[in-house]
């Protein structure tokens, strides 16, 4: 962050400086800087700006021309059926604040809808939907929707979104708002706040030109107070505050005219001052200030307190949830254990436990018990728990940590069945795949929540017979694996562990990069800056590599034995695989590639992960990728 900090503040744009400037969307940006003279380069040359640099703002441009493009054609459709669209945060930025679109980044685009006067939320989103389906788009979620256990919220959901949409074509996601502020806390005082500032924000909104279609815009000073502002202070953002937000300030007072006092009367306008003084203290483009530090635990409980009077005390009201729902949590939780610790014992882990029990499920006639979002959520909660309580750390095993859910459920009387299609088990409800993102942890539930590829025929395990366990299977298993990997496959194994116990710990105290750029170094390997890091979007087309036929299968045996050496090594996540298996292919003369990229959940939140990839087949890290976006690669 140090880097791209000091191009935001100080315009200063270092060499080592251009994987983190890339990683963080703002190429573009650094490319004026350097070609105006800002940034030591000579004014109006670009014959030395470093070729990542150039490439990652030409496919930014593209994917924008390309975004606008679906965009406008939808707001048109909208406008057609009388729907009125509001233009905001990133997308907004980019096409009518920033000097050029290809300086903001952003990852999916946000609109606020308002229909007919008396039309209620529910009937907006569903016509809103129907015609966003006709013009090309998915749709995930829409408010009023009857729910069920695959829902993106809960059925008492009453939260700032309307619908949620991805385009079937270029995978761009759009959130569509009913509210322009939202919170991670439900409470009615919380609700009216965001109800007025919407109703105000309308007021005042302007309207803009987008290509051949006509929508509306906050003004530049609700762009500041609501959109930035209250977003990172109000939101589950916890006061965590980005790069690209001193920029967005610049540019929006600049464009807009505002300096503070303007800035200040609007926020006494919306009874927002707090909020508005205490945003400027840690990020400020007059006085030079940005703090990208994530708030300690006491910093953010002072922020709540300070800003109670305004929006109420998120961290009171949520510990007020949590201790209106602790004896339910409790009581599930050591309703779970004794047949954790069963199933622990049946499993061979457990000498000292009681014999197991097989849940009594429906009968094959019966459709079940209707499984619902909370419900599952819950069930998660409480076997992740009780697996804690037994001495098992529930990522460590998702296999049987599936099979402990699948037997709350089946107790339960919800008719879930296992599925295993090779290494990666999953549990189904309804012939879709249960999302474990609180039992498993987001990245590692989605590798267990979509087929993983053809590693041999599926096999499912029927809800109404669960599989017995002989003691001691646990270390037969070891044993043949062991066998069948071989010497050379055992030996690839240890040296996987050293990589990734010195990644590991190295990581807890230095940058990827650094640490990349010594490993490699070591091994007679070009370090990233004078390699192939590149961003890649969605419109960029990878740039295919030659290699002889014989990588492919030493590039696959190093995969499996990294991921096999992490298992040994709590804390050895995606990063450490992808790098160590690098480092162990460049040894080889095996030409790799790192992927960053992102995927947006089912509740909204955004995951990051990195895989490494030989000529585009995936070597560690293969979660089921097809949903991720690609934010910046390091070929070796």
């Amino acid at each position: 962050m140090r880097h791209v900090s000091d191009l935001v503040l100080k315009g200063i744009m270092r060499d080592e400086a251009v994987s983190d400037v890339v990683a963080a969307g703002l190429a573009g940006y650094a490319v004026e800087r350097i070609a105006s003279g800002d940034a030591g380069a000579a004014a109006g040359q670009t014959d030395g700006i470093d070729p990542r640099l150039q490439r990652s703002r030409l496919a930014n441009s593209v994917r924008h021309a390309t975004v606008r493009r679906i965009v406008a054609d939808l707001i048109t459709a909208w406008h057609d059926a009388g729907y009125d669209s509001l233009i905001l945060k990133g997308f907004y930025l980019a096409e009518f604040v920033y000097p050029s679109p290809t300086w903001r980044p952003y990852s999916d685009v946000d609109i606020a809808l308002r229909g007919r006067a008396g039309t209620d939320p529910a009937t907006t989103a569903m016509a809103a939907a129907d015609i966003a389906v006709e013009h090309g788009w998915e749709l995930l979620w829409r408010f009023g929707e009857e729910p069920s256990v695959h829902s993106h919220h809960d059925a008492d959901y009453n939260g700032h979104e309307l619908l949620l949409l991805r385009h079937a074509a270029l995978g761009i996601g759009l959130d569509v708002h009913r509210r322009l502020v939202h919170s991670n806390v439900t409470s009615w005082s919380v609700d009216a706040k965001s109800e007025e500032l919407t109703t105000r924000v309308w007021a005042a909104a302007q309207p803009r030109r987008l290509l051949d279609t006509e929508a509306f815009a906050p003004s530049f000073t609700d762009s500041l107070l609501v959109g930035l502002i209250a977003g990172r202070s109000w939101s589950g953002d916890r006061y965590v505050l980005r790069p690209h937000d001193v920029l967005d300030m610049k540019y929006l007072m600049q464009r807009g005219q505002v300096d503070k006092e303007a800035l200040l009367e609007r926020a006494a306008e919306l009874r927002m001052v707090r909020t508005a003084r205490l945003f400027l203290r840690r990020c400020d483009p007059v006085a030079g200030t940005l703090d990208l530090r994530t708030p300690t635990a006491v910093e953010t409980f002072w922020y709540d307190t300070y800003l109670m009077s305004e929006r109420g005390h998120r961290g009171l009201q949520r510990f007020g949830n949590d201790l209106a729902t602790f004896p339910a949590r409790v009581s599930a939780i050591l309703g779970e254990l004794p047949h954790v610790r069963r199933l622990t014992h049946a499993s061979g882990q457990d000498p000292g436990a009681s014999t197991a029990v097989v849940p009594s499920a429906p009968d094959r006639g019966s459709a079940g018990k209707a499984l619902d979002k909370r419900t599952w959520r819950r069930t998660q909660q409480a076997v992740r728990r009780a697996l804690q309580l037994a001495g098992k750390r529930p990522e460590g095993d998702p296999a049987f940590t599936l099979e402990c859910a699948q037997h709350a459920l089946l107790r339960r009387g919800f008719r879930v069945a296992l599925l295993s299609s090779g290494t990666q088990p999953r549990l189904v409800y309804q012939g879709s795949p249960l999302h474990a993102g609180v039992l498993l942890g987001e990245t590692l539930a989605a590798a267990h929540a979509l087929p993983h590829g053809p590693h041999g025929e599926a096999r499912v395990l029927p809800s109404h017979a669960v599989p017995a366990h002989a003691p001691g299977a646990r270390w037969l298993r070891l044993l043949s694996r062991a066998r069948a990997a071989g010497v050379g496959g055992l030996a690839l194994r240890l040296e996987a562990l050293v990589y990734l116990w010195r990644i590991r710990r190295r990581l807890r105290s230095t940058t990827f990069i650094e640490v990349r750029d010594d490993l490699l170094d070591k091994n007679g390997t070009r370090a990233p800056g004078a390699g192939e890091a590149r961003v890649a979007g969605a419109m960029t087309q990878d740039v295919g590599r030659t290699s002889t036929s014989t990588t492919v299968p030493d590039a696959a045996a190093v995969g499996r034995a990294v991921e096999s050496a992490a298992r040994f090594l709590p804390g050895a996540r995606c990063v450490a695989q992808s790098l160590a298996g690098q480092v162990m292919l460049s040894r080889r003369d095996v030409h790799s590639t790192i992927h960053f990229g992102f995927l947006r959940s089912a509740a909204g939140s955004v995951t990051g992960h990195a895989w490494l990839e030989v000529d585009g087949a995936v070597v560690t890290g293969d979660v089921g990728l097809d949903g991720f976006t690609r934010t910046a690669t390091f070929s070796a």
